[in-house]
C-alpha cells in the first residue's frame, strides 16, 4: 500500500505542473537549491484492529468472505514551492483537482483525503522558494483476509429422526 500511494501522489504532483522529479526525502529537500520544487514525504502510519466482515461473489462466481483485519492509514506531506505565489496557487489548485477520491490497489479501494495545509513565506522556510505550501494527504485502507464460503445450497443434509427424537426426550425429561 505504501509504494502505490506514494507513486500516486508523485504522479499527481507531476501532472499538476511540477516539472522536476518530486523529492522523497527530507534531507534531499533541505539541500535542494531551486525555487521550483515538489516533494512527497512520508509522515505517519496508523494501524487499528478491525473485525468487520463482508460477503461477496468473486469474478468466477464463487461466494467468498472478506475480513478486514486492520484499518491502515498512511499520511504523506506534499510540498510545493515556487518563486511566484500566483503560480504556486495554480499548481496547488490543479493538484487538488487531480487528486481524486483515491485509488485501487489489488482490487481494494484506498481513499485519499487532503487535510492540513501550511503556507510558508521565504523567511520561515528551509526551501529556496519565495513561497511554499505543505499539505497532508492521508490514505485510508486496510489489511484484508479472504476465505471461501461454504455453499450450503449444493449440500445435502442427512438428519436421522431417531437422533432428533432422543434429544427432544432428553430436554423434556
Amino acid at each position: 500500500m505504501f509504494e502505490p500511494c506514494r507513486k500516486y501522489l508523485i504522479d499527481t504532483l507531476k501532472d499538476s505542473g511540477i516539472h522536476m522529479e518530486p523529492i522523497t526525502s527530507m534531507k534531499r529537500l533541505q539541500l535542494y537549491g531551486n525555487s521550483h520544487v515538489g516533494a512527497v514525504l512520508f509522515e505517519d502510519e496508523t494501524l487499528r484492529r478491525n473485525g468487520s466482515k463482508r460477503n461477496y461473489v468473486d469474478q468466477g462466481g464463487a461466494s467468498r468472505k472478506r475480513r478486514r483485519l486492520f484499518d491502515r492509514d498512511l499520511t504523506f506531506q506534499v510540498v510545493i514551492g515556487e518563486y511566484d505565489p500566483i503560480r504556486l496557487d495554480e499548481i496547488y489548485q490543479e493538484f487538488l483537482k487531480r487528486l481524486g477520491h483515491g485509488l485501487y490497489v489489488d482490487g481494494n479501494f484506498i481513499a485519499a483525503e487532503p487535510s492540513d495545509v501550511d503556507w510558508v513565506e521565504e523567511a520561515d522556510s528551509i526551501l529556496k522558494a519565495k513561497i511554499a505550501l505543505k499539505v497532508a494527504v492521508t490514505f485510508y485502507g486496510g489489511i484484508y483476509k479472504d476465505s471461501d464460503r461454504l455453499n450450503l445450497g449444493s449440500k445435502t443434509l442427512h438428519i436421522r429422526a431417531d437422533k432428533v427424537n432422543q434429544r427432544e426426550e432428553q430436554t423434556d425429561g
